[in-house]
Formats: structure tokens, sequence, C-alpha cells
């Protein structure tokens, strides 16, 4: 795995912090709401920007990469799906394949891919039956699927 040294680089995290931001050899990895400790970390949202010094991709190539993400990514609670390929904005939306449902909520991942190779996820939590605002929800991964991620996404 190339972000194998990532566990290495958490563990040097105190185990709460509000941002994380933490190099890796192909992108930068900013984690939000952080709780960490050994094995996992839980937080709001993850972004991507790739270290990547090539031209913006086409919305062709957003496109193509979705599809990957969405066939390579497993670990998470539910798998991904395209649910929509922005191509003025350059931009492709992912979201749970099936979302999680229990107690009248429904809990998803949404994951937006953009075409300056960057790329943010974040897992919300809706109520089926009022027309609240869904409400962004913490997740928590492992070290080692959250290295697995990165990598499925920005590999």
């Amino acid at each position: 795995m190339a972000n194998a040294n990532l566990t290495a680089k958490l563990s040097e995290i105190s185990s709460t912090i509000d941002t994380a931001q933490i190099p890796l050899p192909n992108c930068t990895l900013e984690l939000t709401g952080v709780v960490n400790d050994s094995l996992s970390s839980r937080f709001r949202s993850l972004k991507l920007k790739s270290t990547s010094t090539g031209p913006e991709l086409t919305a062709g190539e957003v496109k193509t990469w979705s599809q990957q993400v969405a066939g390579k990514v497993t670990g998470l609670l539910e798998p991904l799906k395209v649910l929509e390929v922005d191509e003025p904005q350059k931009t492709a939306l992912l979201r749970s394949a099936t979302p999680t449902k229990g107690n009248g909520e429904v809990s998803y991942y949404e994951m937006l891919l953009h075409s300056d190779r960057s790329c943010e996820m974040t897992r919300y939590q809706a109520s089926t039956g009022e027309s609240k605002p869904r409400e962004v929800q913490p997740m928590t991964l492992t070290h080692e699927v959250l290295s697995k991620l990165i990598d499925d996404v920005m590999g």
C-alpha cells in the first residue's frame, strides 16, 4: 500500500484534534473533528488533495475516475455508486448505493470528486419521515481501512 505509513503518522496526532493535515506520498489528507486511537480514527469529514502537478482533469476523465472509485472502494459500511457527473463543473458525486436504515433515519456516505484531483467525503444522517435537514454523522474507520480508501481513491 502506498499509504502504509499512515498508521505511524496518525499515531503522532493527539487523541482529539479539530483538524489534522497529513502529507502522504501522492496526496495530502485532511481530517476534521478527529478522535484518534491506536487502531482507528473517528472524524467528521475527509479531504484528499493530490500532489500531482498534472493538468486539470476533463469532465470525461472525472467520470472515468468516479466509476473506478465506485468499483474499487470497499471497507465502508455501504458500497458507493456514482450518483451524478456535473460536466460543466467537472465534478462527480458518489453516494452509498444502499444507505443504512433504522429508527426512522437513513445514514449514507457522500463523496465529491473534483477535476483538480481532490476529493471530499462526509457521512450524513437524515430523517426519513420529517423534513429536517440532514446532519453530518461522524464516521469511524480503522487505520487499515482508511489507508486502503486513500489508495483506492488516489491510487
